[in-house]
């Protein structure tokens, strides 16, 4: 027995040398991955990616036509540190509401349009999604026939989610989004 336990011992000590040889070739093997990495130079993270400034006060309710259909406009509504409004056109009987989000600082916006647009979405009882492409816009509807109430979603930009809710059925409510009013998006 007593034979045996320096061949143990011999055999452990082989065993965890050949380990850390292991571990210090891998170590080795990766440091010189890295060094071999070419350096890219002059690329500079901040002006690849300009910081966006959110739309003002003035450019938020410019955007807003003075007309949906035949309804018009009455009040521009600016959420207080928020860089949305939203415009009420028609009557009580018959409203409509027009939104806009500027998602410059808040990206995540965009991407939950994206992804709302991308699932299969499970309407209410009585109601429905209608997801499809426009103009070469993705969108999403809101159909409540029940209540007479519909809207129509998209970003536009990669930037702004505009919301039209009215109640028209959402081709109708698409008719009313104008390219023009659009454009006046395209310098921000």
């Amino acid at each position: 027995m007593k034979n045996y336990i320096p061949i143990i011992l011999f055999l452990f000590v082989l065993k965890f040398s050949c380990k850390n040889e292991l571990k210090n070739e891998n170590v080795s093997s990766i440091q010189a991955q890295k060094v071999e990495l070419p350096v890219q130079k002059g690329i500079d993270s901040k002006n690849q990616n300009p910081k966006k400034i959110p739309l003002t006060k003035a450019q938020l309710e410019a955007f807003f036509p003075d007309y949906i259909g035949s309804n018009k406009r009455y009040n521009v509504y600016l959420f207080p540190g928020e860089p949305m409004a939203t415009a009420s056109y028609g009557s009580f009987e018959s409203s409509y509401n027009y939104s806009i989000y500027d998602a410059a600082r808040d990206h995540s916006v965009v991407k939950n349009f994206e992804m709302s647009f991308n699932a299969k979405q499970i309407a209410p009882e009585g109601t429905e999604y209608v997801l499809k492409e426009r103009d070469g816009y993705k969108t999403i509807a809101f159909l409540q026939p029940n209540i007479k109430r519909y809207d129509i979603r998209f970003v536009y930009n990669n930037r702004f989610r505009i919301v039209l809710e009215g109640p028209e059925h959402s081709d109708a409510l698409w008719s009313y989004i104008k390219k023009e009013d659009l454009e006046k998006l395209n310098n921000n």
